[in-house]
């Protein structure tokens, strides 16, 4: 299976209400976060440009706004090693597929 069908699978357990919306939205994250792991791992080795840096914002906003529409939290990782956007599900059993367990959330990118 692919990231996105592995996530639109999870959005839709997580989140029966989104299940329609639960591919799009999946597809649309993971190709945002690979946008945003790219714009990380360059800021690492040097300064970006201008135009990087918004469109490293624009990315970043973009990831936001899927996110608010199936209820769920995202943090991003600037850290070009681990995953740029973790997406937190709340509730006790919380998906996680990071070595932080379920407090790091399930990590895309």
């Amino acid at each position: 299976m692919s990231q996105s069908a592995d996530l639109a699978a999870l959005l839709a357990k997580h989140r029966p209400e989104t299940a329609l919306l639960a591919p799009k939205v999946a597809r649309a994250l993971v190709r945002r976060a690979k946008l945003l792991h790219r714009s990380y791992v360059n800021a690492c080795n040097r300064p970006l440009l201008l135009k990087e840096q918004a469109d490293e914002i624009r990315h970043e906003r973009a990831v936001k706004r899927l996110c608010d529409t199936v209820r769920i939290e995202v943090k991003f990782n600037g850290d070009p090693r681990g995953f740029p956007v973790k997406l937190h599900f709340g509730g006790e059993n919380q998906p996680h597929n990071t070595w932080g367990g379920t407090g790091d959330g399930w990590g895309i990118g």
